[in-house]
């Protein structure tokens, strides 16, 4: 899924914002990836401080990670997704 399914209220965003700054903390929107730069672009003049993306860089990531294994396999003459030819770490570096 590379979709937001849930729905973004600016007003409430503000009120809450405006709760957290008043006891002292940041507030932090939890349900941020895959919104709108227009959406994003607003989270700070609502006092929005930081925002969960994880699970959006988590899939840039992982598409990155197959794409370099596809090349390599392309261009290195390893076997790419498969695994094998793949440089092993265990883990001591």
């Amino acid at each position: 899924m590379n979709t937001n399914v849930g729905s973004f209220d600016p007003e409430t965003a503000r009120i809450l914002a405006a709760e957290a700054r008043a006891v002292g903390v940041g507030f932090k929107e939890h349900n941020a990836d895959y919104l709108s730069d227009e959406i994003l672009q607003m989270h700070p003049e609502l006092g929005i401080t930081a925002a969960n993306v994880a699970p959006e860089f988590g899939a840039a990531e992982t598409k990155a990670y197959l794409e370099l294994a596809d090349y390599e396999a392309g261009t290195c003459g390893t076997a790419g997704r498969e695994g094998e030819g793949v440089i092993q770490f265990s883990g001591n570096a």
